[in-house]
């Protein structure tokens, strides 16, 4: 059976020149999963905020609603900055990196407005933090001043003190991962993807961890899957916010430290 690509994965192909031997060998390599596999990790890249950002089999693949946890980011930091106006910088940490799509673009997008950012990028994974590696290389250059940290949640973590945390964590229902696509479930690595029986397990340890390591205005930005609706129990802590994306679908959580 031959595999038919849509229209934006031929333009995907084209251009980062896959030829149609180069698809042919691949092809052979997978067998029948060749018709599956997502055209990101054939190429090694995916489009992220404009930008290229190299992707593996150790990453997932970004979606464009993760996108808009760096517009609401720079909503965050843009309060921190106007209620203390004498800070120049803002601390950050992106949790969960992968390829480090989040940390990445909200240091580069914070850069073009004249502030000054101090980034730590962290993941379990030290293949996905070397893939991070080397998008912060190409995208801000050799010299940046992001720093990358092999860490379980917060566990590695210096004492620090972070404006703003965020966090794409595993967060899909274990119940869920036999329903997702096989482009997906097949790929995709499965310890980015299952957050535990309600898919909450890591959000609620690192929010367990989080108060520890923030600034007093500090806010933690939150991808989480659409059933959760129910913050009641972190209520301790933080303020939550839950807000929607572009879709309609519930999608991210903003906590702010009380």
């Amino acid at each position: 059976m031959k595999r038919i690509f849509t229209p934006y994965e031929l333009a995907q192909l084209a251009k980062h020149t896959i030829t149609d031997f180069d698809l042919e060998k691949i092809s052979k390599g997978l067998g029948e999963t060749f018709l599956d596999i997502p055209v990101e990790y054939i190429t090694g890249f995916c489009e992220f905020r404009k930008h290229d950002f190299q992707v593996s089999r150790d990453t997932l693949i970004p979606r464009i609603e993760t996108e808009e946890m760096i517009d609401i980011g720079l909503e965050c930091a843009a309060g921190i900055l106007e209620k203390n106006i004498d800070k120049k910088t803002i601390a950050f940490a992106d949790i969960g990196t992968g390829s480090g799509i989040i940390g990445i673009s909200f240091a580069n997008e914070l850069s073009e407005k004249g502030i000054i950012t101090k980034g730590t990028l962290s993941d379990i994974s030290p293949n996905a933090l070397e893939i991070a590696k080397q998008n912060a290389k190409r995208i801000l250059g050799e010299e940046n001043d992001l720093a990358f940290l092999e860490s379980n949640l917060l566990e590695n973590f210096p004492v620090s003190k972070f404006d703003i945390v965020f966090a794409n964590l595993p967060y899909i229902p274990s119940g869920n991962m036999k329903g997702l696509d096989s482009s997906v479930k097949d790929f995709e690595p499965v310890s980015a993807l299952d957050g535990g029986p309600d898919g909450l397990d890591l959000v609620r340890k690192l929010l367990q961890q989080a108060p520890a390591f923030l600034n007093q205005d500090g806010i933690v930005i939150l991808e989480v899957d659409d059933s959760h609706l129910d913050a009641t129990e972190f209520l301790e802590n933080f303020h939550v916010e839950i807000r929607k994306d572009q879709f309609g679908n519930n999608r991210f959580w903003i906590l702010k430290l009380k």
